[in-house]
């Protein structure tokens, strides 16, 4: 049938509801009939799992996205900020620890550990040399509340208090690699 079969986890039958993807087979996890629910991409199809009209969704699990029917990469970067990381693409708004920066001006992270594009995957040791990624900044906004509450079992001691954190929002605008 192919050259390579991927198992459905849930039905032991997975051969039977297998989906020909170019020379290899992938089993669609709900329905049957995943052959006329496949999209082609270029040159690759993928099946879409629930949706007939998958043509707008077939970069749900994937990197390639179609455009003028070619396959482009997805170009992301991880970086890190306040330690913790994040995995960022263009136009993506994330938000970070709480800088005091108006709203408008461009921030730039420096530590960047990887970076994918159309000539593939960069990985820093542990940072990538030269790259970094612009953001601008959105603004500032709060988290969620956090309820403390302190408590002494038989000394009537309750004390109850609330905390939301700080974030600033930011788009991201380049990543230069």
């Amino acid at each position: 049938i192919g050259e390579v079969l991927v198992a459905d986890e849930h039905q032991p039958d997975a051969q039977a509801r297998a989906v020909k993807i170019g020379e290899v087979l992938v089993a669609d996890e709900h329905q049957p009939d995943a052959q006329a629910r496949a999209v082609k991409i270029g040159e690759v199809l993928v099946a879409d799992e629930h949706q007939p009209d998958a043509q707008a969704r077939a970069t749900k699990r994937g990197v390639a996205k179609q455009n003028a029917s070619k396959v482009q990469v997805m170009m992301y970067a991880i970086i890190e900020d306040g330690g913790r990381q994040y995995k960022v693409e263009e136009g993506q708004v994330i938000e970070v620890d709480y800088r005091d920066v108006p709203s408008g001006q461009s921030i730039t992270f420096e530590r960047v550990f990887a970076v994918r594009d159309d000539q593939g995957l960069r990985l820093g040791q542990p940072t990538l040399n030269g790259a970094n990624v612009t953001a601008e900044v959105v603004g500032a906004m709060q988290g969620p509340k956090l309820v403390v509450q302190k408590f002494r079992r038989r000394k009537t001691m309750r004390r109850k208090t609330g905390h939301r954190q700080i974030h600033t929002r930011v788009k991201i605008s380049k990543i230069n690699a």
